[in-house]
């Protein structure tokens, strides 16, 4: 399958808003760009753009996050970007709290921030996009809606220096430390 424009500028606009903003989620930015470049990878996958692919228990299927994710996991790519690209198209509230971490939500607020066509519209304009596309009762419309609710969420639970806009770590026990945990533990994924 042959990615499109519209596919390929979407990626260039999420991997440059994640390396424009990897330094506040703690992340190296030539790391979180490459992210965003991959996050769609999956789509080259007909069947998986399809969401065409059974699931391993043969009661559903599967798209082109997880594709995306097989993929890039078998190249070696680290357990935290696999599992990021493996969930980016999931309510949160749907992903082990385990597995929540800074590269998994920098993915969502990028790719609820850039439209399909690589340009940063923000929340409001991005859910727009994607109702238009796919239906405002689809269930990519309201899994994005859900996304975003839960990134103002976490934004509303995070102290920023007014100053500089930068947000500070929040209060709440670290999640990554839990994540990072789970991984040396041989547990870094479902």
């Amino acid at each position: 399958m042959k990615i499109g424009d519209n596919k390929l500028n979407h990626l260039r606009g999420v991997a440059e808003y994640m390396y424009q903003n990897a330094e506040r989620f703690g992340l190296e930015p030539e790391e979180a760009f490459v992210l965003g470049m991959l996050h769609d990878i999956g789509y080259i996958n007909d069947r998986a753009a399809k969401r065409e692919i059974p699931d391993l228990t043969n009661t559903g299927t599967v798209g082109h996050e997880w594709y995306g994710a097989e993929l890039l996991k078998n190249m070696g790519l680290r357990p935290d970007f696999v599992n990021a690209i493996r969930y980016h198209g999931t309510d949160p509230k749907n992903v082990p709290v385990f597995l929540h971490c800074p590269a998994m939500e920098l993915l969502w607020e990028a790719d609820m921030s850039i439209d399909k066509y690589g340009r940063n519209v923000g929340f409001g304009g991005r859910l727009a996009d994607i109702g238009h596309r796919y239906g405002y009762d689809s269930d990519a419309y309201k899994t994005a809606s859900e996304t975003i609710l839960f990134l103002k969420e976490r934004a509303r639970n995070r102290d920023v220096d007014e100053k500089t806009q930068n947000a500070v770590p929040d209060k709440r026990p670290d999640i990554w430390d839990k994540y990072k945990e789970r991984e040396e533990d041989g547990e870094h994924e479902l």
